[in-house]
């Protein structure tokens, strides 16, 4: 049985399980959006990989999003007995895997370019980025928000949401739920990869955890985007292949 809002990608031959998380500010996106150089190296290093969708903002809170995430995580661990199994977000996705450790045991995390709000200052105000984005009419925004929380969107359908989110320094607002605190210290082993130059989530973010978490490594890159690993991932595969290797059962 494959509990519902996952997609499993399986590997030839897997010895353990990586739970993905997919970003978009935790408002739009879908568990499908990871790039297929991604899937197969995973898959060539024996992992399984099940990505999860969850109920979007602003229709669903961040309490609504880790309970659903919770309870789909812990369904698939007791329906595949899983045993050794971690976490990769991408974005907002990391955000969520931060979140979501406490309650289980990954062996470790996988974090590019995210964050634990350490700092919330850069969410309070306008982004610089996404202020050069056309802003929509109150009700051009209306018209996106759903009844029911979806769980899942195109980029095109709910992007707006979140670029209007950023533009007005109102993201935290979207989510009804102050986010829980994360204590780095308390983090597994942790990998981290982010642009100094990103225009979205600043760098500063990933060097909190590596600066103060016991186990962590963050490796940077001078990119001026955001989704560095959309046309960069091969600068990562050698760090983050020797990162897992610890981790690789035979």
């Amino acid at each position: 049985m494959t509990p519902n809002h996952t997609t499993y990608f399986r590997a030839p031959h897997a010895h353990a399980t990586l739970f993905y998380f997919h970003g978009g500010g935790l408002m739009f996106g879908n568990r499908d959006d990871l790039p297929q150089d991604i899937r197969d190296y995973w898959h060539q290093h024996g992992y399984d990989i099940i990505a999860i969708d969850y109920p979007l903002a602003p229709e669903a809170t961040l309490d609504d999003i880790i309970k659903s995430l919770r309870d789909t995580i812990r369904l698939c661990i007791d329906t595949d007995a899983l045993t050794q199994y971690s976490f990769f977000g991408r974005s907002a996705g990391a955000f969520l895997a931060f979140q979501l450790h406490r309650y289980f045991a990954p062996e470790f995390i996988i974090a590019f370019y995210g964050y634990t709000i350490s700092d919330r200052q850069w969410l309070l105000e306008p982004n610089k980025h996404y202020m050069q984005y056309p802003t929509l009419n109150p009700s051009s925004l209306a018209r996106m928000i759903q009844t029911i929380p979806p769980y899942r969107s195109t980029v095109e359908s709910r992007y707006a949401l979140y670029v209007n989110a950023r533009q007005t320094g109102t993201w935290l607002q979207q989510l009804q739920t102050t986010p829980p605190s994360i204590d780095p210290t308390l983090l597994p082993p942790t990998f981290l990869w982010h642009s100094i130059f990103d225009p979205d989530v600043p760098f500063r973010e990933s060097k909190y955890i590596v600066d103060h978490a016991p186990h962590a490594e963050l490796h940077h890159s001078t990119q001026r985007i955001h989704e560095i690993d959309t046309t960069a991932f091969k600068d990562i595969v050698e760090p983050l292949t020797a990162f897992i290797h610890p981790y690789k059962k035979t």
